[in-house]
């Protein structure tokens, strides 16, 4: 996988990740129209992996991991798995708005700055991991700032610097890699509610 390809990736991952967070903040995009928008995805996944559908073959050629072959759009289904329990569990009272939001900009910046960072600078190894220290630091900074749009500080940054260090350190945890689309936006709004 190439820089280049690596870099449009990630930021089409900041665009999407500030057009939902727009879409939540003035309330436009509740729980069913992410669970249908999920669904959505899932139907046109599995088509797909027959098919090529017009227009979105061409977003899966620029976007998709060439490993996400046997799941095309895998990425986007996951956010959305993601984003809907989020709403599930806003619209019940469980979580607020501003938890929500700013667990997808830890998601949103957190993750793509690592990424496009670590790839660009990285020199030194996170422990016992194969992302890198200097994309970590990167984008526990990113995290950090996306999220003070909507908690304070003493939320944010224990928050951005818990998911990053756990997403660094997944292989340690976890047998295998668990999705950062999902691990990364579900864990930081817990991480946010339980200080909060």
């Amino acid at each position: 996988m190439t820089i280049s390809f690596e870099v449009r990736r990630k930021i089409m991952h900041v665009f999407l990740g500030v057009v939902i967070v727009f879409l939540i903040y003035y309330d436009i995009l509740e729980f069913w129209m992410s669970l249908s928008l999920l669904l959505s995805g899932i139907l046109i996944s599995l088509i797909s992996r027959k098919k090529s559908v017009p227009i979105i073959s061409v977003f899966l050629m620029k976007y998709d991991r060439p490993e996400h072959f046997e799941t095309p759009g895998k990425g986007v289904i996951s956010i959305f798995s993601s984003i809907s329990v989020l709403l599930l569990f806003m619209e019940s009272g469980v979580i607020t708005k501003n938890v929500v939001l700013a667990s997808l900009m830890i998601w949103s910046f957190g993750d793509s700055t690592a990424a496009v960072f670590g790839k660009i600078y990285g020199r030194n190894s996170f422990i016992f991991s194969k992302k890198s220290l200097e994309g970590t630091v990167a984008g526990i900074i990113a995290a950090t700032i996306g999220a003070l749009f909507f908690v304070p500080i003493y939320a944010a940054f224990p928050a951005a610097l818990l998911v990053m260090i756990i997403e660094g350190l997944e292989n340690v945890f976890f047998k295998r890699p668990i999705d950062d689309n999902i691990l990364v936006p579900l864990l930081a709004a817990s991480i946010i509610s339980f200080i909060l």
